[in-house]
């Protein structure tokens, strides 16, 4: 069964954060495991720099499998496959591909929003005091009618 418009834009969203939340508790068990090193414990920049490449790496790559899976799994979730126009002239292996990318695009941007604190808005800048040095005036037109 095809998907429509609102249930593929649904289905991506909440793939890209269930993706996004595996590979997170994926990197928060390997260190425990050693497969990983600890990034609080690496102290040199080099090696803390090879460390956070590790992460990433391993972080690309379940994202991928995971989204991978997915898509083997739900044939029908496409992203150009919405545009009814670009059916009949898309190739069959660009569809999957561009699908992949927005999933893997979608779970990187749901990881850098999830990371913001909860329920905590910025407070607002108080504007510093006006100082004035020299003479001031203040011309009150209305006390000379």
């Amino acid at each position: 069964m095809p998907l429509d418009g609102v249930s593929a834009l649904a289905l991506l969203l909440l793939s890209s954060f269930v993706i996004e939340r595996i590979v997170s508790g994926a990197l928060f068990v390997l260190p425990t495991l050693g497969v990983l090193p600890d990034l609080a414990q690496v102290d040199s920049k080099t090696a803390r720099a090879a460390a956070q490449r590790k992460y990433t790496y391993v972080r690309v790559f379940l994202s991928g499998a995971l989204v991978a899976a997915l898509l083997a799994q739900w044939k029908t979730l496409s992203v150009l496959g919405l545009f009814s126009q670009l059916s009949g002239q898309v190739p069959p292996w660009l569809d999957p591909t561009v699908t992949w990318v927005v999933l893997m695009g979608g779970a990187d941007r749901i990881a850098a929003f999830v990371k913001l604190p909860a329920g905590t808005a910025p407070e607002p800048q108080a504007d510093p005091p006006i100082q004035v040095a020299g003479t001031l005036v203040l011309d009150d037109h209305r006390a000379a009618k």
